[in-house]
């Protein structure tokens, strides 16, 4: 597993990224093109006709753009730092593969691909593109952005509808389907992801597990990847295994000292349980528009076993709801279970992690689920094409994106996903299915990309989300329950105002639809 054996094919990789000449080969697209692809690939991803998941191509054809330059605004934020521009080769495999998907789209579609790094923040990039389209200058012909911002600013009037641009198939696998569906309002839709962004596949939660820790049983050792295949993978499994693991060391009374079944936060890490235990809060009727249909009976209940879950005597809430906590104390062989997210796999902490571990799904609420549904933190990047771009360019700008999206699907998310993620951080091929079975499942309900958008006037949290969170935190804290008094009648009508009132984001999109007839 992760010992020398890993370290070996590791240094592998790096020796065949180091001689490219090597390892290249050429292969046909349907469309008769020849693209380089080099041959470092460890986990063997080809169907027994010998064709690849990732031998997905898109229908552009042959586009020339002349050599133009095409410029991309994204968020300095250090977590986004290299989804867009690498400036050159440097034997990282996922940088490697960004750069190389760039290469190949420029080389492609002749044009020049720069990136432009706006501010720090969140919305610095969306500020800085509402003054410039206000300002009646045209600075960026594509936006990558964190999802639930560029959401947020969807009654703005900044945003092309994606689905009326030529060339960019929605329909396609590269672009998350699930998202697609959360995103889309009326036929209309501003925002998308999927393989292009590399946040994408970082941002989706997880569970890891110790597996030196769950072998210190007095028992017989649950085969948990065996649980998860007979779905049995449930929250009430994953309480009764934390009963089992609790060691008090050091000071008497709960300490990140002491060894625990189960370790997190009544923050971040409660989210996912609301994709797992597929809890509605929006419903799409057949017009495709949204309106509030929480299912407070089947909410109560997962949040009454995550309530349990948290509050068991085996488990551990960091006390300030610390990521970095929770990955280090996991780490630190301090815990036999975590939430987390595939980009905490990149850390230091879990890198240098001494024990072995094994990768399983977010359980679901009940065996009568039909399967195990991932959330994606909403942090992910969406892409977005400014109203500024003008007409008689949209259409390029639509070939860019796609030929981005499709390249991407071919070259960096199978050196992100099947090689980083699954050989230099999973060596454990039972836990690639695991992998598999999260990544290829992706569930979000559409309150979440839209939940700065739908932010609720005069609450003490004043998303949906954030009262999700607050209500298992009183829960667990004092006792309190506010789910009634949180997630009521009264919530539903906020929510159906901001969605259907004089500003509400979907009266934004109707009157939009309306100018078009």
């Amino acid at each position: 597993m992760k010992k020398i054996l890993m370290r070996i094919a590791c240094l592998i990789l790096v020796l065949l990224m180091l001689v490219p000449s090597i390892v290249a080969c050429k292969k046909n697209t349907p469309d008769g093109e020849e693209s380089s692809e080099q041959s470092n690939d460890v986990v063997d991803t080809s169907s027994e006709s010998g064709t690849s998941k990732y031998d997905v191509y898109d229908d552009l054809g042959d586009i020339d753009l002349g050599g133009r330059r095409v410029t991309i605004a994204q968020t300095g934020m250090e977590d986004y730092a290299n989804e867009i521009s690498i400036e050159r080769l440097t034997g990282d495999i996922v940088n490697d593969a960004v750069y190389k998907r760039n290469a190949n789209v420029e080389n492609r579609l002749n044009i020049d691909l720069q990136s432009v790094s706006i501010g720090n923040g969140v919305y610095s990039v969306l500020n800085d593109l509402e003054t410039n389209i206000l300002g009646g200058t045209v600075q960026y012909d594509i936006v990558m952005n964190p999802s639930y911002t560029a959401c947020a600013y969807t009654t703005r009037g900044l945003f092309r509808d994606l689905k009326k641009i030529d060339n960019i198939d929605l329909e396609k696998v590269y672009w998350s389907p699930y998202l697609n569906d959360a995103y889309e309002i009326g036929g209309v839709q501003y925002v998308a992801s999927g393989a292009i962004s590399l946040s994408f596949f970082k941002f989706v939660f997880i569970t890891m597990v110790n597996d030196q820790i769950l072998s210190q049983t007095t028992g017989e050792v649950p085969d948990l990847v065996q649980v998860v295949k007979d779905g049995k993978w449930t929250i009430e499994y994953q309480k009764n295994l934390t009963k089992n693991y609790y060691s008090d060391f050091g000071a008497p009374g709960k300490d990140s000292e002491d060894i625990f079944g189960f370790v997190s936060t009544t923050s971040i890490h409660v989210d996912p349980y609301v994709s797992s235990g597929e809890i509605t809060f929006l419903e799409k009727s057949n017009d495709g528009f949204y309106s509030w249909a929480f299912d407070f009976e089947k909410a109560s209940n997962v949040m009454d076993d995550v309530i349990e879950l948290f509050s068991l005597e085996s488990s551990y809430r960091d006390p300030t709801d610390s990521m970095d906590n929770v990955v280090d104390m996991f780490a630190s062989s301090h815990a036999l279970m975590a939430t987390m997210r595939f980009y905490e796999l990149e850390s230091a902490s879990i890198r240098n992690m001494k024990d072995e571990y094994t990768v399983l799904p977010i359980p679901r609420y009940s065996e009568d689920q039909e399967g195990y549904y991932s959330l994606i933190s909403d942090r992910f990047t969406g892409v977005v094409v400014p109203a500024s771009v003008r007409d008689d360019d949209v259409e390029n700008i639509g070939a860019v994106l796609e030929a981005m999206a499709s390249e991407s699907y071919r070259t960096v998310a199978p050196a992100y996903y099947e090689t980083a993620l699954k050989v230099r951080y999973v060596d454990d091929a039972s836990a690639w299915e695991m992998m598999d079975i999260i990544i290829e499942n992706v569930k979000m309900d559409a309150v979440l990309p839209y939940t700065a958008a739908l932010e609720l006037p005069d609450e003490t949290r004043n998303t949906v989300i954030k009262l999700w969170r607050w209500t298992i935190y009183k829960a667990y804290t004092d006792g309190t329950s506010i789910m009634a008094s949180t997630f009521n009648e009264n919530v539903g009508i906020k929510i159906n105002d901001k969605l259907n009132g004089e500003d509400g984001l979907q009266t934004y999109i109707r009157e939009q639809l309306a100018k078009q007839q």
